[in-house]
């Protein structure tokens, strides 16, 4: 499928990193995470390339001057990040490509499941197994069809043993990117949650289809010092 276009979700504040400089610009190997993911969907070779970014990344505007960059000056989320990005691109005319600007391990063979997966389908996500999980929110699944996204903070203790869990890569028709306008402000975390278009996406009697990645603690976003230290 070649009329597909990314946009990496890169705007958020990374507090949790907690080092001295912006998250994404901690390095693996020699160059920054958020680097590492631009040359990623690069490498998937789509129609055009969006970033979400705050101030911390303009560097990355000169150097990469093909590629559509937006700033999300108020970081409210990833759902808000969205937001931002469709409401100055009302007209797509591409599949979306939803990709994390801190997740820059996941093998570029399953983004391309989830991509040959849009050609029958509306609304893609890609999972990942993993034994233990301890902050990754879950793919909650009945009667074998995806329900929703839980965010790791809000899963019960038995939800938690769930070994699916989203690696924040998705898929959407162009059709439905117009469902980023039903996300409300998460009234516990205070921001706007890209997972809820899931949610969003079945009760608008929209099939979700489930990719798993073979892969487990590198296809997720990196949060911490020990996880930025596993990718190195």
């Amino acid at each position: 499928m070649k009329n597909f276009e990314v946009i990496i979700l890169a705007g958020g504040k990374g507090t949790r990193m907690k080092t001295n400089i912006p998250k994404l610009l901690n390095k693996i190997g020699n160059e920054p995470i958020l680097e590492k993911t631009i040359k990623k969907a690069l490498s998937l070779k789509p129609k055009k390339i969006n970033v979400v970014i705050n101030k911390y990344y303009s560097r990355f505007i000169k150097k990469y001057k093909n590629i559509n960059f937006i700033f999300q000056r108020n970081s409210l989320g990833t759902g808000h990040a969205l937001k931002v990005f469709f409401k100055k691109n009302k007209n797509i005319k591409n599949n979306l490509i939803i990709m994390m600007g801190d997740a820059p391990s996941i093998k570029i063979h399953s983004i391309k499941k989830v991509i040959n997966c849009l050609k029958k389908s509306s609304f893609v996500i890609l999972g990942a197994k993993i034994k233990k999980n301890f902050s990754q929110g879950v793919i909650i699944i009945k009667k074998n069809e995806v329900q929703k996204i839980k965010e790791y903070k809000f899963l019960k203790p038995h939800e938690k043993k769930n070994g699916i869990c989203n690696t924040g890569v998705m898929g959407i028709k162009n059709t439905y990117i117009k469902l980023v306008n039903e996300i409300k402000k998460n009234k516990i975390k205070k921001e706007y949650l890209i997972t809820d278009l899931v949610s969003i996406a079945k009760k608008s009697n929209i099939d979700v289809k489930l990719i798993l990645t073979k892969q487990n603690k590198f296809s997720f976003g990196i949060n911490n010092i020990q996880e930025l230290a596993a990718h190195n």
